[in-house]
C-alpha cells in the first residue's frame, strides 16, 4: 500500500504514478489538458488526486491558464488545500513529472483502474443482492445487465476530431459498399425500403396510428419477413405469444385467423396448408416476450440475452406505451422509455421498431391524419426516434370508401432521409399487410385527393 502522510491506501486496482505523472504533466503544459479532455476526477483513486484534477479542468476548460500558485490559490479558496498535501505536494507533482510526450496512455491507464474499481464493485453489490431476500433473481440480473451497458458506454473513449479528406474518404467507401448490398435492413415493403434505403443499425423507428388501423398485422408482416434470415425479438406487451404466433401461421398459411381460432372446424384443405406453415414458422428465427407492461430493463436484459445466443438482427416492440419507465410523471416516463430504446438500439447496433398509439384529439380534426405532436403520452417519443410513420386508414372514417382496405403510412420525421407517403393494403384476416399496386395507387389517391402541404415524394415508388 503507498502512504501519504497520514493517509493510507488500500490496494485496490490504481496506479499513484499515472495519476501523478497527468497531474504533473499538466502543470508543466496547461494546454496538454486537451489530450486527456475525456477523463473525469472519478477516474482518479486518490481521493487528493481528485480535488487538484477538478481545479485544474475548472480552470482548463474556461480558458483559463493555471500552474501551481494558482492552483494552490484555488484549493485554498475551497478550503481543500491541506487535504491535498499544500503547495509542497503540487511543486512535488511538477517537479517529479517524467514530461508530457505519454499524457495519453497514462490517462488511458488511470481509466482503465477505475473501470476494474468499478467491476470489483458491482461483484460486491450482486453478492449483496443475491443473498438479501426481496428482489428475485431475474430482477437482479436485469439490474446487472443495466449496470454493465451504462458501465461499457462510459468506458468509451472518443476519437476525436477527423481531418476532412479521412472523413471524405468514409463517405466514398460506404457510398461503394452501398452500390453492392442494401446500407439497412429491409421490412419487405418496397415502398418504404425503397425511400428509406432500409432501417439502419442504432435507429428507432415508430409506427403509430389509432386503434384498429392495422398495427400489428404490420408488426406480423416486418416479423415474418425479417425472421427468414436475420434474428428477431418481439416484445408483445399488448397480446399473448399465441395469438401473435397464429397471426403468423395464419399470414403463411392463408387460412384467416376466424379458422385457425376454431380447430374443430377446419378441414382437410385448411390444414393442408396450416401444417407446411407451422413447419414454416417453426424454422423462423423469430423470438416471442410475452411480458404484460415489461419494464425497459426487462427488454434490455433479454435483448443483451438473446444477442448473446443467437445473434440479434431485429427489436420489435409491441407497443411503446405499454413499456414502463421511470418518472415522476407519465410524461418522463415516456422520455425514459423512447431514450432508452433508442440507447438499446445504438448499444445493441441493431434497429428497434416500436408500435404506438396516437392520442384521441386527432378525431377531432377535420384531417384525421396523424402529425408528430400527436403520439400518445409525451413528445418525446418524437424526439427520439429517427424514423416516425403515421398509419392512416380513410375507411376508418368513411364506411363507403370504395378502397377499405388501403393504409397510408406517412413518414412525418426521417432523421437519414427523405420523407414521403407510402401506400399499402390490410389483409387483416391473415395479418398481412402488402404494398399497393401502381393502378390502385393512382386510384386511391385519384378517390383521396392530395392533402395539401403533405409531401408526396414517395408517389412514385413501386
Amino acid at each position: 500500500m503507498t502512504v501519504k502522510g497520514d493517509q493510507t491506501f488500500a490496494t485496490l486496482p490504481h496506479s499513484i504514478d499515472a495519476e501523478q505523472a497527468v497531474l504533473g504533466g499538466l502543470f508543466l503544459h496547461p494546454k496538454s489538458w486537451t489530450r486527456i479532455a475525456t477523463l473525469r476526477a472519478e477516474h482518479f483513486y486518490r481521493p487528493d488526486h481528485r480535488l487538484i484534477f477538478t481545479a485544474i479542468i475548472d480552470f482548463a476548460s474556461n480558458g483559463r491558464g493555471f500552474d501551481t500558485v494558482i492552483i494552490e490559490e484555488e484549493l485554498k479558496r475551497r478550503r481543500q488545500l491541506e487535504a491535498v498535501g499544500g503547495l509542497a505536494y503540487l511543486i512535488t507533482l511538477q517537479r517529479d513529472t517524467p514530461g508530457v510526450a505519454n499524457l495519453e496512455i497514462y490517462a488511458d491507464t488511470i481509466r482503465g483502474y477505475a473501470l476494474q474499481r468499478r467491476l470489483l464493485s458491482l461483484g460486491e453489490q450482486l453478492i449483496r443482492d443475491a443473498v438479501t431476500p426481496g428482489e428475485s433473481g431475474v430482477e437482479i440480473l436485469a439490474r446487472t445487465q443495466e449496470t454493465l451497458i451504462a458501465m461499457r458506454a462510459a468506458s468509451r473513449v472518443g476519437g476525436g476530431l477527423v481531418d476532412s479528406p479521412t472523413t471524405a474518404a468514409k463517405v466514398i467507401e460506404n457510398m461503394d459498399n452501398q452500390s453492392e448490398r442494401h446500407h439497412g435492413l429491409h421490412i419487405g415493403l418496397k415502398d418504404f425500403d425503397q425511400l428509406t434505403c432500409g432501417i439502419e443499425p442504432g435507429d428507432l423507428t415508430v409506427f403509430a396510428a389509432r386503434p384498429a388501423v392495422g398495427k400489428t398485422s404490420l408488426l406480423v408482416t416486418i416479423a415474418s419477413h425479417v425472421s427468414l434470415t436475420h434474428t428477431v425479438g418481439v416484445f408483445s406487451a399488448e397480446m399473448p405469444s399465441l395469438q401473435l404466433v397464429r397471426r403468423c401461421v395464419a399470414l403463411l398459411s392463408n387460412v384467416s385467423q376466424g379458422k385457425l381460432r376454431r380447430a374443430d372446424q377446419l378441414t382437410d384443405e385448411d390444414w393442408v396448408a396450416i401444417t407446411p406453415a407451422a413447419a414454416q414458422f417453426a424454422e423462423r428465427r423469430l423470438w416471442i416476450d410475452e411480458t404484460s407492461s415489461p419494464s425497459l430493463s426487462h427488454i434490455r436484459a433479454e435483448c443483451l440475452s438473446l444477442k448473446a445466443r443467437a445473434g440479434l438482427g431485429l427489436v420489435l416492440v409491441d407497443y411503446l406505451q405499454l413499456i414502463r419507465g421511470d418518472g415522476a410523471n407519465r410524461y418522463e416516463q415516456m422520455r425514459d422509455v423512447a431514450y432508452g430504446l433508442k440507447a438499446l438500439a445504438k448499444d445493441l447496433n441493431v434497429p428497434v421498431i416500436a408500435l404506438a398509439q396516437l392520442n384521441r384529439q386527432v378525431e377531432s380534426r377535420e384531417s384525421k391524419r396523424g402529425n408528430a405532436s400527436d403520439v400518445r403520452d409525451s413528445g418525446a417519443i418524437e424526439e427520439a426516434c429517427d424514423l416516425l410513420g403515421m398509419l392512416y386508414s380513410h375507411a376508418t372514417y368513411d364506411a363507403d370508401f370504395s378502397m377499405p382496405d388501403v393504409i397510408e403510412c406517412n413518414i412525418v420525421k426521417h432523421r437519414n432521409g427523405e420523407r414521403g407517403q407510402c401506400l399499402w393494403s390490410l389483409d387483416g384476416a391473415h395479418s398481412r399487410v402488402t404494398v399497393l399496386d401502381a393502378g390502385d395507387r393512382a386510384q386511391y389517391r385519384k378517390l383521396v385527393g392530395e392533402q395539401r402541404g403533405f409531401d408526396h415524394r414517395a408517389s412514385n415508388a413501386p
